[in-house]
């Protein structure tokens, strides 16, 4: 999965022309839902039932946590300087993302690792 779908939240709170902007935005988050689309329908494919239930989970996360702060990022003033750049509100927000990420690739790499080398628990 791209980090489009996280860094599309920075630049929606960059906008400057609403009507040039929202055109710009309305095609970056169109490419980042068919990247998705294309992503769930290869992970549906995998045969093991951990691997995509995690995606899905990450995925939901992803929807979630980054459309709200897209959402939010619409509807607040623009940024206009340097010191406005360190948004960490934002981050902390996405922080459930990482969480899921880091757990999808747990499971992912779980299940490529031959059943001989997993560590037993």
């Amino acid at each position: 999965m791209s980090t489009d779908a996280v860094e599309s939240q920075w630049l929606t709170q960059c906008h400057e022309e609403p009507s040039a902007e929202r055109a710009r935005l309305t095609e970056r988050f169109a490419d980042v839902q068919a990247e998705l689309a294309s992503c769930e329908a290869l992970m549906r494919a995998d045969p093991d039932p951990d691997v995509r239930s995690a995606y899905t989970t990450l995925i939901r996360t992803v929807r979630t946590h980054a459309g709200a702060q897209a959402a939010s990022a619409w509807n607040a003033p623009p940024i206009t300087s340097d010191a406005e750049m360190g948004m960490g509100d934002v981050i902390d927000a996405l922080k459930p993302i990482e969480a899921a990420r880091e757990s999808c690739e747990r499971e992912m790499a779980r299940s490529t690792t031959p059943r001989h080398l997993r560590s037993r628990s």
